[in-house]
């Protein structure tokens, strides 16, 4: 609700009783309502009550401070302790919101017959004595500790839809016929550690989502008697369960399965292969497929595709110590060649060659596979490569890598810049520290497996591509690299393919040293600040890259809103925000260099020549005198920037040097094609600015690119560095004639 509709609401509220609070439709300003709850104040006009305090309070309440209240449909209390009992509720009550509700049960006198919503969680509510709910849809009664058997909901609450019972450490059974409640479609039994007994059968037609993570004592499994193809998402992870039943193959409607053990392995029924609607599968531990058995070809074949197979399977994520032999038969006996996520920790596995025929995959992960040396050829559908903490790996591997993440955002193999780098560090904070505890809630967001797992289930619309693997060396063809967190170019009216790398250093670790931290990537166009991506790096053991690059499409719809005119300003800053290290490392991560590949066009705008003042240093028959181009640089001069002139005859823009010095001189020569002797600007020796040539940036002939006429830019070889040669004012000091005549008979003696 916007703010406005919800003044204008609360005013219109207030002109119902200007002085009589008891008298109004709705009270939700704390101090009213305390005023009103305590003196007794109410009446039949008041149909919803907020009584939240902005701090932990205590009050006494009158048993039936509520009574008078007959028409209320509205109870919302936080925050607030109240002390004594409560006698009386009206029967009207269409919600009940009330963390922290400090009673075990709902007075005696109360006929709920209308109630809605029961939110209660953290209280004392026990649900030995549930009264009858008949229209209750929703229920809350997670982190409740009191609770230990869940009762007989299928004849007092027969309605509900939902049913939250999360973290109810001393649950320990739940009555047989609310596996009978058929119109249940979220049933949450997250980390109730002590949970043993479900019913022994479920006949949930309307069931959607089960979750029973953390239920470490939960052994057995219940029947499926008939088929149930409504249930989409069925979590099994961290539990005792060994062996899933027969009827398991009903579930025939089920999307997302989540199977974890904490015993050796789980031993799969023959009927899983019927879940042909499966499109996400998470292994966690030792997981035994069938193999071996007769299968309805009918039903299963998938065009050549093995009868063992989930011909919808899209995500696929292994976390186990199994052979490569049993890896191989999942890869290949269980995935359709249309998986597009795959995802593989283990230290004990290498890939087989059978992910290549993956020909829609997007996403690999090979997470701590420490003994991986090679990734074998990879579809060129693959985005994003995770090789953490693979130390194995052999350079022929990455090379193919960086290879493939080029080729698919087609970037230029050899391209310099002769613009400046940018030095500012935008975003300089350091990043923060957390405990574990603080830093898991900040990755929840990243890495829970059914909102993670969300993105490859859903088709993927955004397109972009990362590569995470050991190393501290940023590769050559990043044209503009820098030590601090921030680098500057600019770019023409659209934007073109961009490519980053981030060279992340772990200083001082400990072998036994893991770290965790979140790295921030802002983008300034023209000013205009953007998040452009956020990546967690989750227990790493030593320093990482990280190749992120996005192609012009996906830029280009993002950010056409801050592009202006024919050249724009991008600086890209990288940060590191939080970090923590559950083996108490106590060096923070930094990034220790920062490379961006990109077609810019900063010695265009480098250029203090615009294109007004063109005309006025244009050579006449491709020759220019010295003094003339004093004279019309003198103005511009003046300014402060130097400049070297580059392809004089089409080039608008003279270039700045790294060190804001000259880097040209003119000198005399002699024109054969002319009767008298002109001074003309020529340039000496000069190599690429920030001595590109010495990391393999630009070519060895700098000069061969520009090199027509009588002005020319040479380098001598790759290894020179550039030598700045001032350009302004001074005259070249002319020789005498007795320099001259001890020069000729030298050469005489030589000679």
């Amino acid at each position: 609700m916007h703010d406005l509709v919800q003044q204008m609401g609360r005013e219109i509220v207030r002109q119902e009783s200007p002085q009589m609070l008891g008298r109004r439709s709705r009270l939700w300003c704390y101090e009213d309502v305390l005023e009103v709850v305590t003196e007794n104040m109410g009446s039949e006009k008041i149909r919803g009550i907020m009584l939240r305090s902005p701090g932990p309070t205590k009050m006494k309440l009158e048993a039936k401070c509520l009574q008078r209240m007959k028409n209320l449909k509205f109870l919302i209390v936080d925050n607030v302790h109240f002390c004594g009992d409560l006698e009386y509720l009206p029967n009207g009550l269409r919600l009940i919101d009330w963390p922290r509700f400090p009673f075990s049960s709902l007075p005696s006198t109360f006929c709920p017959h209308r109630l809605i919503a029961f939110n209660v969680p953290q209280s004392h509510i026990i649900l030995d004595k549930l009264l009858e709910l008949r229209s209750l849809a929703y229920m809350n009664v997670s982190h409740c500790h009191y609770i230990r058997k869940l009762p007989d909901l299928s004849i007092t609450t027969p309605n509900i839809k939902k049913l939250d019972l999360r973290e109810c450490r001393n649950l320990v059974e739940v009555h047989e016929l609310v596996g009978r409640l058929d119109k249940l479609e979220k049933w949450d039994l997250t980390d109730c550690s002590e949970l043993q007994i479900l019913p022994s059968s479920l006949m949930m037609i309307s069931l959607k989502y089960f979750r029973l993570f953390g239920c470490i004592r939960l052994e057995k499994f219940p029947h499926i008697p008939q088929e149930m193809d409504g249930l989409k998402v069925l979590d099994l992870f961290d539990t005792a369960i060994r062996e899933l039943p027969p009827s398991f193959g009903n579930l025939i409607g089920l999307e997302q399965l989540y199977l974890s053990s904490n015993f050796s392995s789980i031993h799969l029924p023959s009927s899983i292969y019927k879940l042909q609607h499966l499109r996400l599968l998470y292994l966690f531990g030792g997981v035994e497929f069938p193999k071996n058995m007769e299968i309805s070809r009918q039903a299963l074949s998938y065009g050549g595709f093995s009868n063992y197979g989930f011909r919808s399977l899209n995500f696929l994520f292994l976390c186990c110590s199994k052979n490569c032999e049993e890896i191989d038969f999942i890869l290949t006996s269980c995935c359709p060649p249309s998986l597009k996520r795959l995802s593989i920790w283990s230290k004990d596995i290498s890939l087989p060659e059978s992910i290549n025929r993956f020909s829609s995959l997007h996403w690999l992960e090979i997470r701590d596979c420490m003994f991986v040396e090679e990734i074998p050829k990879l579809p060129e559908s693959v985005r994003e490569v995770d090789a953490s903490n693979c130390f194995s790996l052999d350079s022929h591997s990455i090379q193919k890598l960086l290879l493939q993440f080029g080729r698919m955002l087609r970037l230029p193999k050899i391209m310099t810049c002769l613009g400046v780098k940018g030095d500012i560090l935008l975003d300089s904070q350091p990043s923060t520290r957390l405990s574990p505890t603080e830093f898991s809630i900040i990755q929840t967001d990243f890495y829970d497996p059914i909102n993670v797992s969300q993105n490859y289930v859903e088709d993927d619309t955004r397109c972009e591509y990362q590569i995470i693997l050991p190393g501290n060396e940023i590769p050559k063809k990043f044209n503009h690299q820098s030590v601090n967190g921030s680098i500057s170019f600019w770019i023409g009216p659209e934007f073109p393919t961009f490519a980053l790398c981030l060279a992340f250093c772990l200083d001082g670790m400990r072998d036994t040293d893991t770290y965790s931290y979140i790295c921030v990537v802002n983008i300034f166009i023209n000013g205009h600040k953007r998040l452009l991506r956020q990546r967690l790096f989750d227990n790493l053991e030593c320093g990482h890259l990280w190749f992120y690059g996005v192609p012009h499409s996906q830029l280009q719809l993002e950010f056409r809103d801050l592009l202006q005119g024919d050249q724009n300003l991008v600086e890209v800053s990288c940060k590191i925000s939080n970090w923590t290290s559950k083996t108490g490392g106590e060096n923070a991560p930094i990034i220790a260099r920062m490379g961006i590949h990109v077609e810019c066009i900063c010695h265009l705008q480098n250029s203090i020549i615009i294109s007004e003042n063109y005309e006025l240093v244009q050579p006449q028959n491709h020759q220019i005198s010295k003094r003339i181009v004093h004279q019309r640089l003198r103005p511009f001069l003046n300014r402060g920037p130097s400049f070297i002139l580059r392809r004089l005859y089409h080039t608008q823009c003279p270039i700045q040097s790294t060190s804001r010095r000259q880097l040209l001189k003119a000198r005399k020569i002699h024109n054969s094609n002319s009767s008298r002797r002109k001074r003309l600007l020529v340039a000496k020796s000069c190599i690429c600015l920030y001595g590109a040539q010495e990391h393999g940036l630009c070519s060895k002939e700098l000069g061969s690119t520009y090199l027509e006429g009588l002005t020319s830019v040479r380098s001598s070889n790759s290894d020179s560095r550039i030598r700045d040669m001032p350009i302004g004012e001074p005259e070249i000091p002319k020789i005498s004639h007795s320099t001259q005549n001890r020069t000729r008979s030298k050469k005489m003696r030589r000679s």
